[in-house]
């Protein structure tokens, strides 16, 4: 049983992927609604590959080394920016066995720039794999400060997983708390999930519930496809003031290109839309060495 990682935010990073960055610089064009930590990429970790809640894969060697940047068209309330993500990450893992995750990751938005450091592993035993991860970002303007989470999974038919997942991520403006019900379907050369995120805000006591789908599937050793959606509530925004609903989608397409048995190259499209009046498309180049 293989368990996959990636996603963003990238969106954590983002993480949620999460699926993660800071410093602080002033911005004078900014919408009124637009304070930086109420647009918490929850998802963007889950198509960036920097960071995530799903345990890490397996892989046939021990070592591996990535780095990606997203670079991303973004226009909120009428106020159009640039949003970058830059992520360095090292991985072991050992198939059957375990892996572990260091990764760095750093965001600027609108001219505030944030910087996280996050690290996963997992342990498999048996039919039972067993997750755990952190991230820390102190200063973050809009990404989450700290967040901690795990995971737990189960190959119950077949090539079958079941997975359940619990986060919580604080924010400057809110705390968050994710559990994550998951199904994977394995097979010989892809796999395909399902995931829902319910999301608890403790501040205003407010649940939402985004729903995931992620297909991957390897053409060969060197060339992987991989393609994804999201639609639900607040996929993005987490302002506490905002009263309405904040439903959404979240479009992602990759593809990996093996140059040789060990060096990857990694390109990758994602779009999303949230209401009232979100916008976010982005282009990923990314590149992985296998030691």
């Amino acid at each position: 049983m293989k368990l996959v990682w990636r996603s963003i935010v990238m969106l954590v990073l983002a993480l949620p992927a999460g699926i993660l960055a800071r410093r602080l610089r002033a911005s004078t064009s900014m919408p009124a609604r637009t304070a930086f930590d109420s647009l918490a990429v929850i998802l963007i970790a889950l198509v960036s590959g920097a960071v995530s809640a799903a345990p890490v894969s397996a892989q046939a060697r021990d070592w591996s080394a990535n780095y990606g940047r997203e670079h991303a068209a973004v226009s909120t309330n009428g106020v159009e920016g640039t949003w970058t993500i830059d992520w360095f990450s090292a991985m072991w893992s050992h198939a059957g066995e375990g892996g572990w995750l260091a990764a760095v990751e750093h965001q600027r938005r609108y001219g505030l720039d944030d910087v996280a450091l996050l690290t996963r592993g997992y342990r498999q035993v048996g039919d039972w794999t067993f997750g755990a991860d952190a991230a820390v970002a102190p200063d973050a303007d809009f990404l989450c400060r700290t967040a901690a989470g795990g995971e737990v999974s189960y190959r119950a038919v077949g090539t079958i997983v079941v997975s359940g997942g619990y986060h919580f991520k604080r924010f400057p403006s809110a705390d968050i708390q994710q559990f994550e019900p998951v199904v994977t379907w394995y097979r010989e050369h892809g796999e395909l999930q399902t995931r829902w995120f319910v999301t608890r805000d403790t501040s205003p006591a407010r649940t939402s519930t985004t729903f995931l789908l992620r297909a991957i599937y390897d053409f060969g050793p060197r060339l992987r496809f991989a393609a994804g959606g999201s639609i639900g509530d607040r996929i993005f925004n987490i302002d506490p003031s905002f009263r309405g609903t904040a439903n959404g989608w979240l479009g992602f397409t990759e593809s990996r290109l093996g140059l040789t048995d060990r060096d990857f190259v990694v390109a990758g499209i994602t779009a999303a839309h949230e209401q009232p009046a979100f916008e976010y498309v982005s282009l990923t180049l990314g590149y992985k060495r296998v030691f």
